[in-house]
């Protein structure tokens, strides 16, 4: 869908970024691919996926103290906790 956000955001005549008529808007474009026509970014999806699983393992390996925080993490938390 980023790939075609502003072509949608053209054709829908719109001047600036409505999100929820964007979604509906690709979700109905979707809807009309053909599988073939799919494929395509299915398989871009796939990559990205597997890229971020691997960035996943990459930082569960680390030492704990070397990881780096997710934001909200409980981590965190206790870390603010601490602190104060």
């Amino acid at each position: 869908m980023n790939a075609n956000r502003e072509n949608i955001k053209k054709d829908l005549g719109l001047d600036k970024v409505d999100i929820g008529k964007i979604g509906k808007e690709a979700g109905r474009r979707w809807g009309e691919m053909t599988a073939d026509d799919k494929k395509e970014w299915e398989e871009k999806a796939n990559q990205a996926r597997q890229g971020a699983l691997r960035e996943r393992e990459g930082e569960l390996r680390r030492e704990p103290s070397q990881r780096r925080p997710r934001p909200g993490h409980v981590s965190q938390k206790s870390e603010l906790r601490r602190l104060v």
